[in-house]
């Protein structure tokens, strides 16, 4: 199978979700918490969820689904999905943007291949296959106290928010300032674009939230590692993440780890 197939499915099942998304704001958003306080689940987070994977096993059927809203397939398939049917659920609760669907599809245990992410309210949409390039260039900041850094937090632990706080102090004593985006999708796929310096979250990320945004960084020419330098978990379990141009990586990976205070 090509990464070009896999894109145009990508592609259909973003656009399928994203419809879900759209009919959910014709209609009470039927907010509940999920485990944590901070995290919250509508009515369209459940019924995209239910149309991508839909669409993702009427075509592949042998495929795995690694999704926010629950993972589906067969796990030891050739290739897994990574799905996110709303990143940003508390901006489309609210009615603030950006939201989105973000959908991405690797070899599973293997590279990522291709990835969509797609705000249907706004029409913005970044595709992306391995290998085929993108007009997207991260920005030239080549000064960290230049740099303008999306960073956030979704965590009822209050050691993880204590450390939110003190990296948020960091950057803003050491970067130009900081940005609270609240969708990992678009704030990273941001960075890629150029339009922020670099994006960061620790203890509150998945790989739903950012796996699709990671290649699109990937073929710009940026770089995304965890906190200690090493590759970004694209499996079960926290993502954390520290992603911006070259230029200024190694000099935000020592801003955010303390290492400056």
């Amino acid at each position: 199978m090509t990464e070009t197939n896999l894109l145009e499915t990508a592609i259909d099942a973003a656009r399928a979700g994203g419809e879900r998304l759209m009919e959910g704001l014709r209609r009470p958003p039927e907010i509940h918490q999920k485990s944590a306080r901070s995290n919250i689940v509508t009515w369209a987070d459940q019924a995209a969820h239910e149309t991508i994977v839909e669409l993702l096993l009427g075509r592949h059927p042998d495929h795995a689904i690694l999704g926010e809203e629950g993972c589906a397939g067969n796990p030891n398939g050739p290739y897994t999905w990574i799905v996110d049917p709303l990143d940003g659920t508390s901006n489309y609760a609210r009615g603030m943007s950006p939201w989105g669907v973000s959908i991405a599809v690797r070899e599973t245990g293997g590279p990522l291949l291709a990835g969509v992410i797609l705000d249907p309210l706004r029409g913005e949409m970044y595709a992306i296959e391995r290998g085929g390039g993108t007009t997207c260039r991260p920005s030239d900041t080549t000064d960290i106290g230049k740099t303008l850094i999306a960073t956030g937090l979704q965590n009822d632990d209050p050691v993880a928010i204590h450390q939110h706080a003190l990296r948020i102090e960091q950057m803003h004593l050491h970067c130009r300032g900081t940005r609270g985006i609240g969708c990992p999708s678009f704030a990273l796929a941001y960075v890629a674009a150029g339009k922020l310096d670099g994006f960061v979250e620790k203890d509150a990320t998945y790989a739903w939230d950012v796996a699709a945004a990671l290649l699109l960084l990937e073929e710009a020419g940026g770089v995304a590692t965890d906190f200690d330098g090493g590759s970004v978990n694209l499996g079960v379990g926290i993502t954390n993440i520290v992603a911006s141009n070259k230029q200024v990586h190694a000099d935000l990976l020592d801003v955010v780890n303390l290492r400056r205070a």
